[in-house]
């Protein structure tokens, strides 16, 4: 009966691998990784990245402990407002 109800079923949001080198470390939205830019540093899992580029169904990236972020904190699906807003509070906060 599963299988019935769920044969046309199309996810709402599409994740991505997120990877250096070979490693996956975790995944994000889609619509995430399309406003990520080279070079932005976003927190996934506690640790800093870097992105460097996205090819098919995954991103690549780097260590960026260093580094502050330059994006607002990815908590994927708990995030209960949109990336515009977060991005203004980040903005606010400094």
């Amino acid at each position: 009966m599963i299988y019935m109800t769920n044969v046309g079923t199309i996810p709402d949001e599409t994740h991505v691998q997120v990877k250096i080198g070979e490693q996956t470390i975790g995944k994000i939205d889609e619509a995430f990784l399309e406003r990520l830019k080279r070079g932005d540093v976003f927190v996934l899992g506690g640790n800093k990245y870097e992105f460097l580029y996205s090819r098919g169904m995954t991103a690549q990236v780097k260590t960026a402990e260093q580094r502050p972020p330059t994006i607002p904190s990815w908590f994927s699906e708990m995030l209960p407002l949109s990336f515009d807003l977060a991005q203004d509070i980040s903005k606010f906060r400094g």
